[in-house]
């Protein structure tokens, strides 16, 4: 009897540790953020580095619910590269720019701070993993999956989605023009040898009809690149996405194109006009992330 009951105390005590570890949250991580220099890296509490990302990656008067979408996806992108570059071994976990998110140190005022005090904590996840929560200003219509947009073939953003909801966007629909020997140019530059292009079709389309590959050619030889690789050599603030049409007129090319940015994850001028609606955030993640849980880690 003494040694059930000794059995049986230890059995409620590793119970009560057990609940006692599941109720824990976890510390706010800190973020290590690579300087303009790329030499060395400031080190911020993750919600402070957060108030320089907000309102760098979306309008800080946009409406309360798409800044706590956009809080909830800023955040789970940033605990994503903290834990990939423990991995790695990294002296630093995300640039200041483009290449990750764009952050300027200071308030990101009211607005801003009332979404993260409101989100604290909340990530994406995937099966008890924070998601790399890709995002991008407008999908022109559809998301892309991350696999097609070269962004991670393991990414569970695995299929894009419908969107009608950034067509007011005014970067819906752009157009980019530049002469057969400017793009030759910028081939070469990527080390394609074409002078002068003459020609150019888009070969192979993703499920959302952007561009996968393309068949460039012209005075010295032809070749194949992916849509991913096009655009950056052309510059990704210039072809703003691979949804798009090619029209010859003359020595020029001319890209017709909807939407900006990869196309994967949440479409930010999506995200506002649900907001305009009467969304909530947890429903503008849902419809982007689908499949994805909405968690609470500290």
């Amino acid at each position: 009897m003494k040694y059930f009951f000794i059995l049986g105390s230890l059995t409620l005590f590793s119970f009560f540790l057990i609940i006692t570890h599941a109720m824990a949250t976890e510390k706010e991580p800190v973020v290590r953020v690579l300087d303009s220099h790329g030499v060395g890296a400031q080190t911020f509490p993750l919600e402070k580095y957060l108030e320089g990302v907000l309102p760098n990656e979306m309008a800080r008067s946009w409406p309360l619910e798409a800044l706590k979408a956009q809080a909830v996806a800023s955040r789970s992108f940033a605990l994503y590269q903290i834990k990939k570059s423990e991995t790695l071994g990294k002296n630093y976990d995300v640039t200041s720019s483009i290449d990750d998110q764009v952050f300027r140190e200071g308030d990101g005022g009211s607005l801003v701070n009332r979404a993260l005090t409101s989100t604290r904590g909340m990530v994406l996840e995937n099966k008890g993993e924070v998601i790399e929560a890709f995002f991008h200003s407008c999908c022109g219509g559809f998301t892309e999956s991350a696999a097609d947009a070269e962004l991670g073939e393991r990414s569970p953003l695995k299929r894009g989605v419908k969107d009608s909801y950034c067509s007011r966007s005014p970067v819906h629909h752009w157009v980019y023009s530049l002469s057969g020997d400017q793009l030759a140019s910028l081939l070469r530059n990527g080390g394609r040898k074409i002078w002068e292009v003459r020609d150019i079709k888009i070969v192979s389309k993703t499920s959302t009809h952007r561009a996968a590959r393309l068949h460039i050619s012209g005075k010295g030889g032809s070749c194949d690149i992916s849509g991913v690789e096009f655009r950056k050599l052309l510059g990704t603030t210039k072809l703003k996405g691979l949804l798009f049409a090619i029209h010859h007129h003359g020595s020029y090319f001319i890209f017709e194109g909807e939407g900006y940015g990869h196309g994967v994850g949440m479409c930010q001028y999506g995200a506002k006009a649900m907001a305009d609606k009467g969304w909530s955030y947890k429903k503008i993640l849902n419809f982007y992330y689908p499949g994805i849980s909405i968690t609470k880690i500290y």
